[in-house]
């Protein structure tokens, strides 16, 4: 009884084709459908993040000067930066404010979620597609960078969109979206063009370099586990740590039956590649990767349920619950992430929007405002002075002012400034109070205001700190 219970386990696992039933596409639709309306959910609440002051500069400066948006490298990239300024220019985006700028990455992350069911289905069959586009859906650090202004976005989705689209458009249309999604973000270029070799028609010459490729399923264990190498620890947070232990063991356990599966492991190993060969990328590559591994976790999660339902001696409803909990563990640890990047940890990036209005109250009329800010400084920037980047032979914001806080002999100047405020995130407070050398200088400051930010990597809580009146 217990083996004819799992044979459809076992079924599931092979690999399958590419024809879904409408039970299949009413649950990926729903899936998707859940996944848009979380993206969507208090998206215009969260303050910029650094990464999206780039953006704001990339849509507010002007386009040929010299140090304008062709000159710089963004340039290299254009083609989220150009759409967003048609749809602002033409009306279609009808501001500038944060949840409508953010509007087109949520609507690339809700795409990502039924391409991944559709890469997931031919190697893993189809309760692995369904499992894994659950498991994106509800992914908070997918979620995150989905409420994040950022072309990334765009450039993964396309990619994912190019790699589900393999088997059924020609060839120079895969290829048109793997450029399309290279220009949105170099990472597309890579995560593009190796789901393309991952899923190739039968009988082409990409198809036949990829299975030599999966007779070699020692690459797919080495290249997945390269997942981690550029992060270290932080991958263990932002990938979460379910989907990272059933992603390795998948690249150790299942490329042996399956080649795609080793493929995918390669493909991360490129990825991970990536992040050490451009500078600055180890957060591009970690939302390549992120796609890679949940397809890879839940096809373990799925393994590991025909094993255990299997070899079980008891109760068949004992026994499927209990096989079932890889995925339960999974999908739990994730819907919890997410609970908890919505209500307590402020959309994952400290509150600036609170920090400005609370710095414009407490100035002085007709005084200036100088700030100091560490890591946040971009962000601050684009509240205090928004159309910084407009101008060209003048200040468009004058009196108002943010630097960048030193990391050398220079603070103890910057702080001895007069008329000067200090706004930093927890670590950075934590780290100057720590250097005797300048505690004169924070003497003669006082606490303004705290505005709370846990984080799982740490308190990231905002303090603003003004000079003590005379005495």
């Amino acid at each position: 009884m217990h083996a004819a219970a799992a044979e459809p386990v076992a079924a599931e696992a092979s690999p399958v084709g590419v024809r879904w039933s409408s039970r299949d596409l009413w649950i990926v639709a729903a899936i998707s459908a859940a996944a848009a309306l979380v993206r969507l959910w208090r998206i215009e609440q969260w303050s910029w993040s650094a990464a999206e002051a780039e953006t704001w500069c990339a849509l507010t400066q002007p386009l040929s000067a010299a140090d304008g948006f062709a000159g710089s490298g963004r340039g290299l990239y254009p083609l989220v930066y150009l759409a967003e300024r048609a749809l602002l220019s033409l009306g279609l985006l009808p501001g500038y404010g944060e949840g409508w700028l953010r509007l087109p990455s949520a609507f690339s992350g809700a795409i990502m979620v039924p391409c991944v069911a559709v890469l997931a289905r031919r190697p893993f069959g189809r309760v692995t597609a369904l499992l894994s586009a659950l498991a994106l859906a509800f992914h908070p650090t997918h979620i995150a960078v989905s409420q994040t202004a950022d072309p990334l976005l765009a450039g993964v989705a396309i990619a994912l969109l190019a790699g589900a689209a393999s088997q059924r458009l020609p060839f120079r249309l895969v290829g048109g979206l793997v450029v399309l999604a290279g220009l949105c973000h170099p990472v597309g270029w890579v995560l593009g063009g190796g789901l393309v070799l991952v899923m190739a028609r039968p009988g082409s010459r990409a198809a036949r370099l990829r299975d030599r490729l999966a007779g070699l399923p020692r690459w797919g264990w080495w290249c997945g586990a390269a997942l981690l190498l550029p992060w270290g620890g932080e991958s263990w947070l932002s990938l979460r740590g379910p989907v990272v232990v059933l992603a390795l063991a998948a690249c150790c356990v299942l490329p042996g039956a399956r080649g795609p599966g080793a493929l995918l492991g390669v493909l991360g190993g490129l990825v991970g590649i990536f992040a050490w060969w451009s500078p600055g990328a180890s957060s591009a590559a970690l939302l390549a990767a992120l796609p890679l591994a949940v397809m890879l976790a839940a096809a373990m999660a799925v393994h590991l349920f025909g094993l255990l339902a299997q070899g079980f001696e008891g109760p068949r409803w004992l026994g499927r619950a209990l096989a079932a909990s890889a995925a339960l563990v999974l999908v739990g640890e994730l819907m919890t992430g997410a609970f908890l990047y919505f209500v307590v940890q402020r959309g994952g990036r400290p509150p600036w929007r609170e920090l400005q209005r609370t710095l414009l109250a407490s100035a002085r009329p007709g005084a200036g405002l100088h700030v100091l800010a560490g890591r946040g400084a971009p962000a601050l920037l684009v509240y205090l002075r928004p159309n910084h980047w407009r101008g060209d032979d003048y200040d468009p914001h004058p009196g108002t002012s943010v630097e960048v806080l030193a990391d050398d002999g220079r603070r103890a100047a910057q702080l001895e400034q007069p008329d000067v405020a200090l706004a930093l995130e927890q670590p950075e407070l934590d780290a100057l109070r720590a250097d005797p050398a300048l505690a004169p200088a924070l003497a003669a400051f006082r606490e303004h205001d705290v505005f709370p930010c846990p984080q799982p990597g740490g308190d990231r809580s905002l303090h603003l700190l003004r000079r003590r009146p005379p005495e």
